[in-house]
């Protein structure tokens, strides 16, 4: 993740996925408590014919389909949650060091994220001067670069558990992933 992605991202947007994926664990849950209703006038003699074993079966798999694919979506809303959370706190220890460095004339941040020594830091080129603010844009720097190498760790993280809980890896998989997790 560079500078700018963590500096400018609408955040919210992940907010709006979770809440997206909310509906869709509700939804599935509600699903559930049909199919179960169902099922249960199934089992119970509401279907009485030479395919109703085959029925029940095939019944019987739907219903753990939904319930894998209710595991799944709160398995993948709980991680957008925490990427949300995440990402948000990384962003806040950027904005913080932003702020500090702004409150500084003598050093300047561009678009990239690169700490600079402005003119301001050595009007008179005194040699010293310039290495005290080498020293302060040096630091500034590091705390910049450790903070998106953090934002970077966590996107990594995040895609890599989003991956594992949706089971894209698997092209053989058709059905919901049911050992999904945060």
């Amino acid at each position: 993740m560079d500078f700018a992605q963590l500096r400018d991202a609408d955040l919210g947007v992940l907010n709006d996925v979770a809440e997206s994926w909310s509906a869709v664990s509700t939804r599935l849950s509600d699903l559930q408590s049909d199919h179960a209703s169902a099922a249960y006038l199934f089992e119970n003699g509401a279907w009485t014919s030479g395919s109703t074993g085959d029925a029940i079966a095939r019944f019987d798999q739907l219903g753990k389909q939904l319930e894998k694919g209710r595991i799944e979506a709160k398995a993948i809303r709980d991680l957008v949650v925490e990427a949300s959370a995440s990402f948000t706190k990384i962003r806040a220890k950027l904005s913080t060091v932003l702020d500090e460095i702004s409150e500084i004339p003598e050093l300047a941040v561009d678009d990239s994220g690169t700490v600079s020594i402005t003119k301001l830091a050595n009007p008179g080129g005194i040699p010293f001067l310039t290495d005290v603010w080498q020293v302060q844009r040096s630091a500034y720097q590091t705390k910049i670069t450790q903070i998106l190498a953090e934002a970077t760790d966590v996107d990594a993280s995040i895609a890599q558990a989003l991956a594992l809980a949706a089971a894209t890896g698997e092209s053989t998989n058709r059905g919901f992933n049911g050992d999904a997790s945060a």
